[in-house]
């Protein structure tokens, strides 16, 4: 309901019971159901899936086929999750708390935080979890309470996500001026924020992350 406001305002107007129910009955059309699940990102990641296929193997839409099998494929479905150097860096460092093995990067992560509060991401190459912690100190008590499992989820999930830069290297501000159909994207929630728009299109157009840069 944070990633979509017309979903939120369904909930408050009783139309829905939950946003869980409006991901079942609607929502799995053409929403993402989880903070490191991008529907786009994982279509443009896994051109393989046609609607043939996923008729197929019985998948209702592409998450269905990521929990069934693209999970443990170590498919990306999120620009700021990379399963594969997120286990590399786990069997590197020996951190088996939760075996990744039984779960999964994508399954593991989260649990992971849950059992050890660890501020870092491992591995985490578009986000900078320590220094976003030390930055906003909102994030940090919200991790450190529990009420977020790690960084990366409170700057995905936490309300306004454009209010916070996710590096050093990106400069949120930049989004007023020149950038303003940027503003305007997230506006309408066709973007989370201006570094999602960045990742997925403004990096392409040779945009500057920063006044630096």
């Amino acid at each position: 309901m944070q990633r979509y406001p017309d979903v939120a305002d369904e909930v408050a107007n009783g139309d829905f019971g939950s946003g869980y129910e409006h991901y079942c009955a609607i929502g799995y059309l053409n929403r993402s159901p989880h903070f490191l699940y991008d529907d786009d990102v994982y279509a443009l990641h896994s051109r393989d899936l046609t609607d043939q296929i996923l008729l197929e193997f019985e998948c209702f839409n592409r998450y269905d086929h990521y929990i069934k099998a693209g999970a443990r494929e170590q498919r990306i479905a999120h620009l700021l999750f990379d399963p594969a150097a997120y286990r590399a860096a786990i069997e590197r460092d020996g951190e088996g708390a939760v075996p990744i093995d039984a779960a999964g990067p994508f399954e593991h992560f989260p649990a992971a935080h849950l059992v050890v509060r660890a501020s870092r991401c491992h591995d985490l190459v578009y986000f900078d979890p320590v220094w976003y912690l030390d930055r906003y100190d909102d994030a940090r008590d919200a991790v450190q309470s529990g009420e977020y499992v790690c960084a990366l989820q409170h700057y995905l999930t936490a309300p306004d996500p454009s209010s916070r830069d996710p590096l050093p290297e990106f400069f949120r501000d930049l989004l007023s001026g020149p950038l303003s159909d940027v503003a305007a994207g997230v506006r309408s929630a066709a973007f989370l924020s201006g570094y999602d728009h960045f990742l997925k299109s403004g990096v392409f157009d040779l945009r500057d992350p920063a006044p630096e840069h």
